[in-house]
Order: C-alpha cells, then structure tokens, then sequence
C-alpha cells in the first residue's frame, strides 16, 4: 500500500530467537512497539499513528472480547502475522510480517500480544 512506507519500519529485522550459542534472544515486546505498534498502538488499543487511515481498524488487543471470539485459535494468528490479515479471511490492511519473523518468533510475539489483555 502507498502508506506503508509511512508507517513500517524498514530497518533489519530484530535479532532472531536463540541459539544454544548465547545469542541475544528474540524480544517480542522490543518487535511489538517497532512493527505492531504504529498500528495497534503503544499498548495496544488499536490506535496507533497508521490507524486512523485503515479500515476497519486495527485489532484491539487491550480488548476481552476480541480474545474471546479467538481462544483456541493460536494457529490462525501465527498465520495472520507470518501471512497476513487476508491469509486467514481477515482485514487486508494487516500486511505479512513472515520475512522478519520465523514461526518461533511469531509465535512468541503472539504471547507477548495476548499479555496485553485487560483482565
């Protein structure tokens, strides 16, 4: 999309997960605030900066009710992070993050995503 230089970055993507060498371990609230972020929000409420000009708006994590109706459904959010929204039936406007994030990093990046639930 013509915004998408706007909004994510283009720098390297973050370190990947560990090795048994000791490599730094991937950071999934440190991949959060530089990719999600300028969507979902700092905190994840669904309002960060790029927004106000997508349609529909970008999921609320902060929101019970959005983890409700996708309990049970880990699969289809690694999917829609490594893929995209449409991979998985959803918004478009959720771009495929699977050239920065392996499966393993994608899937600690969704645990770090369902922390943001209010409780």
């Amino acid at each position: 999309p013509v915004w998408a230089g706007q909004y994510f970055p283009t720098a390297a993507a973050p370190a990947a997960a560990a090795p048994a060498s000791g490599a730094p371990a991937f950071d999934a609230g440190a991949a959060f605030t530089a990719v999600c972020a300028s969507c979902h929000g700092s905190a994840g409420n669904g309002d960060g900066p790029a927004a106000a000009a997508l349609i529909p708006k970008p999921a609320p994590f902060t929101d019970p009710a959005f983890w409700a109706a996708r309990r049970g459904r880990d699969e289809d959010l690694v999917k829609a992070i490594r893929m995209g929204g449409a991979s998985v039936g959803r918004s478009t406007s959720m771009p495929a993050w699977g050239s920065l994030y392996s499966e393993p990093q994608a899937r600690a990046l969704l645990a770090f995503v369902k922390t943001l639930e209010r409780r």
